[in-house]
């Protein structure tokens, strides 16, 4: 008799076609691929948080800068009160590594430097117009260095052709030296009558828009006047004693129309350009710098081709990036999350 032909499933007929009890969702390299993406999420979360930190320790440590620059002009001021003296401004900035300047005050203690300032605040304000008399520094060390500078593009006579870009300021005129008032110079610097830059800065009537403000010096008679006046606010000058208290004025009124709680110190010589090697050099060159009492005569040295090639390119990224940025209140990737972080001015 012919035995009954068993039959077989699928599964047993062909043992490759069996369910793999291990399914996709258990399998060790699903595992392992779910453990790489968890630690990729974790780094990216730990790299923006130090992101965030890096950008909150900059904009910190330039906060930082601009007040001691300021309180060591309130200081150098502060000593010119108490001994009585008078004529041209101070300006006293550690910033600039090419002027190594050494002050006693600075060996006070933050309380004593606090308390100065208050009777500094008590005893005068910042105004558009300027009533007093500018102080006549009373630096005591100041060592000279050579300073680099850049080539400048000068006409067949030697003279520099202008308006010239220098760094993110445009030198549009360099004035003349007054020799026969000593308040158109101090020790580090030289007030030409008639020096004209100008720059981009955030407007200070619209919070979304960057204009460029001219910095002029005019003749004020026993001393120098800085004039400063936005293109946006042409009828509306800012005129002081000095170019700190002029530039403290826009300033503070470009934060407070962006309602930054910012610091609203400025350094003048910075926003003038008189802290800027190259532009020292040709405000040192002009007629009658070499007559000047009281102002230290400087030396400088044109850089290698290569080098001003480099500092030349790093300055019109700069320009380029003040042009782009539109305004003040510009978020940077990081301040987008934050909705606090705001760019600060060059």
């Amino acid at each position: 008799m012919d035995q009954p032909v068993p039959h077989f499933s699928p599964i047993q007929q062909y043992p490759h076609n069996k369910p793999n009890d291990t399914t996709e969702e258990t399998s060790p390299i699903a595992s392992e691929y779910k453990l790489l993406k968890r630690k990729m999420k974790e780094i990216t979360e730990i790299n923006n948080g130090l992101n965030k930190e890096y950008f909150y320790a900059k904009k910190k440590i330039r906060t930082l800068t601009f007040e001691r620059n300021l309180l060591l002009d309130n200081i150098g001021r502060l000593e010119n009160v108490v001994s009585d003296d008078s004529d041209s401004d101070v300006y006293s900035d550690l910033s600039d590594t090419d002027d190594d300047v050494e002050i006693a005050a600075c060996t006070n203690s933050i309380a004593a430097k606090s308390k100065i300032l208050k009777k500094l605040a008590q005893k005068s304000d910042v105004t558009v117009t300027a009533t007093t008399a500018p102080k006549r520094s009373k630096l005591t060390s100041l060592s000279v260095k050579t300073r680099r500078v850049q080539p400048i593009d000068r006409d067949e006579y030697g003279n520099p052709k202008l308006p010239q870009q220098i760094g993110v300021l445009t030198v549009l005129r360099l004035g003349t030296i007054v020799t026969d008032r000593p308040s158109f110079h101090n020790e580090r610097y030289i007030f030409p009558v008639g020096y004209t830059v100008s720059r981009t800065y955030p407007s200070m009537i619209d919070p979304h828009s960057n204009t460029v403000i001219t910095s002029t010096i005019l003749d004020g008679g026993d001393s120098p006047r800085f004039h400063v006046v936005a293109a946006d606010m042409p009828d509306e000058p800012i005129i002081a004693n000095s170019a700190t208290g002029a530039w403290t004025v826009v300033v503070r009124k470009s934060n407070e129309i962006r309602h930054r709680d910012h610091s609203n110190s400025a350094s003048g010589p910075d926003y003038y350009g008189f802290k800027h090697p190259t532009i020292a050099n040709l405000i040192q060159d002009l007629p009658g710098a070499k007559s000047l009492k009281q102002y230290v005569w400087q030396t400088f040295e044109e850089m290698e081709p290569r080098a001003a090639k480099g500092v030349m390119a790093a300055a019109e990224k700069k320009r380029g990036n003040l042009e782009q940025m539109g305004n003040a209140n510009r978020r940077m990737p990081e301040d987008e999350e934050e909705d606090e972080l705001i760019h600060e001015h060059l």
